[in-house]
């Protein structure tokens, strides 16, 4: 994140944050499988939502380690844990160079944070990532790759500009991070880009106040007229009161390290 949250934004992320947690959700059923005894990183893990998910399917056996650079949602994410009784769970702030010295892993995840993170540091990344990743262990990673045209034409609209100047976003395609995988010697099983249905919202004042919660107040509509929201309405063929879907494109990808 290019900038820290206070409490307030991070409690506002974590009430507005079910979209992430949805597809999250998918992510670590289907590809991450956590199973019993394991130890596993969750590599921008936000509020912890989906940590503490991965927590209860590895039991007490196990253990997940939750890293993430805001200190407003990691404490969030601590209290919620605490609350719950889990004591497996471990949050630490910082970035992907945090993660090696609470390894090693028997698998990682991550949702929806790479597009954060500059070209170069993310290389770097997934160096420190695949030192602490065990011998035939796997990473599964999602990632957004793009947004809708309606989402660039709101953030026009709202701030004058785009995504990538007025968040520091990276939308990078899949090619990308399959090049930073296999360069830090992982194996990549799967790799695939997808418009994603399950991002729905009653109406567009939920959608905004979605919007509103992930850029922690920056992208908020009511900084322009209810006119001009109606026209981008209007030529984007939207009824503000029907529930839309935002159809953003994910990256999803599984990378594997060899087996000894």
């Amino acid at each position: 994140m290019a900038e820290k949250t206070t409490s307030d934004q991070a409690t506002m992320y974590k009430n507005n944050s079910k979209p992430q947690f949805v597809h999250g959700k998918q992510v670590v059923d289907r590809l991450l499988k956590p199973k019993a005894g394991q130890v596993i990183l969750d590599l921008g893990c936000g509020t912890g939502e989906l940590t503490m998910c991965i927590a209860s399917q590895v039991g007490e056996r196990g253990r997940v380690v939750g890293v993430d650079p805001d200190t407003a949602r990691l404490k969030l994410a601590r209290e919620e844990a605490q609350r719950r009784g889990l004591g497996n769970i471990a949050f630490f702030e910082g970035s992907a160079a945090e993660a090696p010295s609470h390894g090693p892993y028997d698998s990682m995840f991550s949702n929806l944070a790479a597009h954060w993170i500059p070209d170069d540091d993310w290389r770097a990344d997934t160096g420190y990532l695949a030192a602490c990743l065990k011998p035939g262990g796997h990473f599964a990673f999602s990632v957004l790759s793009d947004t809708s045209d309606f989402h660039k034409a709101y953030f026009k609209l709202v701030t004058g500009g785009d995504v990538a100047s007025v968040l520091a976003w990276r939308l990078r395609p899949e090619e990308f991070y399959k090049d930073c995988f296999l360069s830090a010697g992982l194996l990549v099983e799967l790799a695939y880009t997808q418009e994603v249905l399950s991002t729905k919202f009653a109406n567009m004042d939920k959608y905004f106040d979605f919007i509103k919660a992930y850029t922690d107040g920056r992208v908020d509509p009511s900084q322009v007229s209810q006119k001009a929201i109606d026209e981008l309405f209007r030529e984007a063929g939207i009824d503000a009161n029907a529930e839309y879907c935002s159809r953003p494109l994910y990256a999803v990808l599984v990378a594997r390290k060899q087996a000894e």
